[in-house]
């Protein structure tokens, strides 16, 4: 009795190919032998299957079969290879349905493929290069220009990248300037044809009749190129400059890559940066946390006299805001914070020792002062 192909593959008789096509490749991978690894039933199953295909498949095979069922078809049972004894009188034509195997076989990790693998041969973007460059704190901080000088692969103007002297390609003498190589291959599943890409043309479907002398048949050169960076306001650590099209030369007319610029800044005596606020720290007298005056304090361009109020205790953060750096996206300035530390004396003299003792004993005396006279007040009733 004949066999049903269309039941075989799970399609209706007046089925599509692309139809027919898509039914073949879930079947197949459902029952291929590296997911039934020693299941007989499905390894007869899969042979069933490909029979069903080489003949549903092709259009012509298929008239037959509708007109005069299986028995018009012969798979004859000798010389089994692997796993699969009688299945060589199949064959499957894999320019059409590549995509099949290829699929499978990417999906189980290995990379491998007995079908040949589909590669791109068309133009081939150039690689990016990264530079880092380190700047000096006020460098980020208002920006600047820095020159540097790096190695990139530039397109060999002798033969306009081809790698061909004088630029000059010939149809290649391997693939016939198809950019493709067919292949009978016998597997396991029985006999397939397979097209692969041209290794000789890389699938360009040219070659050079003679290496260019200039960059010996790469199609680049490298050379030392000085490029100028402008390095924005107010950048900082990790901040990243794109330089479009200065990286390395494409390949088959792609267009270059890109030139990364990585910003390092170094750290300032003075300053501390966190974002766009800057802290320092300054160092007043005793005398002045206690009585109040000013200090003079650095900025980012130049001193300016800070107010410090009486009863002023180590620790304070005073802000002056805008005095911090630009924000180079945004635009924004931050604030400077100001931290105020009280220097305690070590060494006294006896007239300072006679002058603490005394605010010593308005401290012991401070709850008989009224209570509207300040503590500071006091203290400078009793020395000035």
């Amino acid at each position: 009795m004949g066999k049903d192909y269309y039941s075989i593959l799970g399609v209706d008789k007046d089925a599509s190919k692309s139809e027919i096509k898509k039914a073949y490749r879930n079947l197949v991978k459902k029952y291929h032998p590296d997911l039934t690894k020693g299941n007989k039933e499905n390894e007869e199953k899969l042979k069933e299957i490909n029979e069903a295909y080489s003949v549903l498949g092709d259009k012509n095979k298929k008239e037959q079969y509708d007109r005069f069922g299986s028995e018009g078809f012969k798979f004859d049972g000798t010389g089994g290879q692997g796993g699969f004894g009688g299945f060589e009188g199949v064959h499957v034509d894999y320019e059409d349905v590549g995509d099949v195997f290829e699929n499978i076989f990417s999906g189980f990790g290995g990379g491998f493929s007995p079908f040949g693998k589909r590669q791109r041969n068309g133009p081939v973007r150039g690689e990016d290069l990264i530079y880092q460059i380190d700047l000096e704190f006020r460098e980020a901080v208002f920006g600047c220009k820095k020159n540097i000088y790096i190695n990139v692969k530039e397109k060999c103007a002798s033969c306009n990248g081809t790698g061909a002297k004088d630029g000059i390609m010939q149809t290649c003498s391997m693939c016939k300037g198809s950019g493709k190589i067919r292949e009978e291959k016998r597997t396991i599943f029985g006999s397939f044809a397979s097209v692969r890409m041209c290794p000789k043309c890389n699938g360009t479907g040219k070659e050079r009749k003679e290496k260019c002398n200039v960059c010996g048949g790469k199609g680049f050169v490298s050379k030392e190129k000085e490029i100028t960076i402008t390095v924005p306001e107010g950048v900082d650590n990790g901040y990243k400059i794109r330089l479009g099209g200065s990286g390395n030369a494409g390949k088959r007319g792609g267009p270059p890559g890109d030139l990364y610029i990585l910003i390092s800044v170094k750290e300032d005596a003075v300053f501390e940066r966190k974002e766009s606020d800057i802290y320092n720290t300054v160092h007043i007298p005793f005398t002045a946390a206690v009585l109040g005056g000013s200090a003079k304090i650095a900025t980012l361009t130049g001193t300016t006299d800070l107010k410090i109020p009486s009863g002023t205790q180590s620790g304070t953060i005073f802000r002056l805001g805008g005095k911090g750096i630009r924000d180079p996206l945004t635009g924004r300035k931050g604030n400077q914070m100001v931290k105020i530390i009280v220097d305690i004396p070590t060494k006294l003299s006896e007239e300072q020792k006679k002058h603490i003792m005394a605010l010593s004993e308005l401290e012991l005396g401070y709850d008989h002062v009224e209570h509207n006279e300040t503590f500071f007040d006091k203290i400078k009733d009793k020395f000035f």
